[in-house]
């Protein structure tokens, strides 16, 4: 069975907007154009339970974390400064896929930067902490 999107093309029309946290009904505003996306992954962090007399160390699964996701920007370079503006601070994101969408809280923990390229066009790749206490929901 051929996996892919129809027409073959993967991924088209995928979108990153965001809005007010915890207000996941209005994701009025794009963030610049997606070029990349990865979204969050879960995780559950390790508890040792391991006893002197133990010759092996043993583990079980203690709390779940959404982690995070990466996302790879294209902007004008008179973008800057409200990308920018969006750093540490906690809003509601939407990924919108050809297959659905994804909606959790989060925020910009991390902004990389490359120099602007002729044309005034600004690539960046900027790192999102998915901040819910619950899975990211599906919409």
């Amino acid at each position: 069975m051929a996996v892919g999107a129809p027409g073959g093309q993967v991924g088209v029309g995928t979108t990153l907007n965001y809005g007010v946290s915890g207000q996941s009904t209005t994701f009025a505003t794009a963030i610049a154009q997606v070029v990349s996306i990865s979204e969050p992954t879960l995780s559950a962090q390790p508890v040792e339970t391991t006893l002197l007399a133990d010759t092996v160390k043993s583990f079980i699964p203690g709390q779940y974390e959404y982690g995070e996701m990466t996302v790879s920007l294209r902007y004008a370079e008179t973008d800057t400064v409200a990308v920018q503006a969006l750093f540490g601070v906690q809003y509601a994101w939407k990924i919108t896929k050809p297959d659905g969408s994804l909606i959790f809280d989060g925020y910009i923990k991390s902004l990389g930067g490359e120099v602007p390229e002729g044309g005034g066009v600004v690539n960046q790749t900027i790192v999102i902490k998915v901040t819910n206490d619950q899975a990211p929901a599906s919409a």
